[in-house]
């Protein structure tokens, strides 16, 4: 089915056929009404005590403090260019995962590559001010954590602090976050709907299945119940986008998927990737979509499954063909000829035989040739085999090692095996390496 987007109010809403905001039908109460009368109980009080450090970019970011129920928080924000203070503009607040959420201890400015960018710096790059809360009893703040409860608190607390910033348009103020800090996205979306718009990658439909450890009373069904992101779907009025990789959290997003009956969350599960590799190719289309909001461009984007899934293929294929560039480069800087036939050495390795095994039989169908595997031991005297398979072509022939690549990412994503990259086999030192 081909879903449209709408811009209503500032915000982007995918409508299936006619449905408009206006004919949502009315919700569930909120999480937060929900939560009356209820209190958690923290069985293990965990605080951290390192404050956040000065912004290693000061270039780029400042630290600032908003107010919570609690006191006052730790934040980075992204520093308003010169156009920016001049003019209302769109921000994102964006909560990285792993425990405890949020936080800012990751290289902003480099990110991580386009396999696994938990930054976000997509955002404040394209011109999008951006924050990166910490939460209660995190980074020396206020209070204990409570593990996806109270945090729910701190971040519609850091979306009033960004309303009150005289060059951040108010309408236009998203929600983001990955892995656990989608989990929390999702809660927050549930509890206010204050938002433009919320995008969730890679969360789980109920706390019990993210790692990590339990500080509530887990005797009490009721804590997982107000942490579960799957019982408060209905009480979402925000456009919320819920995305996961084929090879990441899915089944948790397919269940939600099935619970749902929302229209105003979305569901999308994308082909080949995985956890982390999703990040990149949908933060840009995300950030797309919010400049178009903020610009109130006349004509109505389209964004749905088909832009996600191709994003992400688009993405894939332009970082192969850079990666395989570069390794030309430095075979050519070797003295390797490219333009002529090369034996390409290929190299893999795992301590589960079933992997190998498996690999063997899907590059032997791809014509890979001298498929060869020995048994070794590491420095630590744990045993793996390697397995070694030889391509001959044309190194400048870019399509070949694109493709090649491609089905090597395929396979990495469904059996547990390590890859050095290939090198050009000479008769002398000079390869790609």
């Amino acid at each position: 089915m081909k879903f449209k987007m709408a811009s209503i109010k500032g915000i982007i809403l995918i409508i299936a056929g006619s449905i408009m905001l206006s004919a949502i039908p009315v919700h569930a109460e909120r999480l937060l009404e929900k939560r009356e009368g209820f209190e958690t109980s923290i069985v293990k009080e965990v605080k951290g005590k390192n404050k956040l450090d000065m912004p290693p970019h000061n270039h780029l970011f400042k630290l600032v403090q908003y107010n919570t129920e609690l006191g006052k928080m730790d934040a980075y924000i992204t520093k308003p260019s010169a156009a920016q203070e001049a003019k209302k503009s769109p921000a994102i607040i964006w909560i990285t995962g792993g425990h405890p959420q949020g936080g800012a201890n990751l290289d902003y400015v480099n990110g991580g590559n386009y396999t696994n960018n938990q930054t976000a710096n997509t955002f404040f790059k394209r011109g999008i001010i951006t924050l990166y809360p910490t939460f209660r009893g995190t980074f020396g703040n206020l209070g204990i954590r409570e593990e996806f409860y109270g945090e729910v608190n701190d971040t519609i607390a850091a979306l009033k602090y960004l309303q009150q910033q005289s060059h951040i348009d108010p309408n236009h103020i998203y929600l983001g976050g990955h892995s656990t800090g989608a989990t929390l996205a999702l809660l927050v979306a549930a509890s206010t709907d204050e938002f433009a718009g919320v995008i969730a990658l890679g969360p789980q439909d109920d706390v019990k299945n993210h790692g990590g450890e339990r500080l509530f009373d887990t005797s009490n069904p009721v804590e997982f119940e107000m942490r579960a992101p799957i019982n408060h779907l209905a009480s979402i009025k925000t456009p919320t986008f819920v995305i996961e990789g084929e090879y990441g959290a899915s089944k948790a997003l397919n269940r939600m998927s099935q619970r749902s009956t929302n229209p105003a969350v979305r569901f999308w599960e994308v082909p080949n990737a995985d956890h982390f590799d999703v990040i990149q190719s949908t933060s840009e289309l995300f950030a797309n979509t919010i400049l178009k909001a903020a610009k109130k461009q006349s004509a109505e984007p389209e964004f749905g499954q088909e832009q996600v899934d191709n994003s992400y293929v688009m993405l894939m294929q332009k970082m192969r063909r850079a990666n395989a560039s570069q390794q030309l480069a430095r075979a050519a800087a070797n003295g390797v000829d490219i333009n002529k036939q090369q034996e390409l050495v290929y190299s893999f390795y795992s301590e589960y035989q079933d992997s190998i095994e498996a690999l063997s039989k899907a590059l032997k169908k791809a014509k890979f040739m001298n498929l060869k595997t020995e048994n070794l031991k590491n420095g630590d005297g744990k045993e793996f085999i390697r397995l070694v398979a030889m391509r001959k072509q044309q190194p400048s022939n870019l399509d070949q090692l694109i493709t090649d690549q491609a089905l090597i990412d395929h396979l990495h994503k469904q059996w547990y095996f390590g890859y050095d990259d290939w090198f050009i086999k000479t008769g002398k030192a000079a390869n790609n390496k």
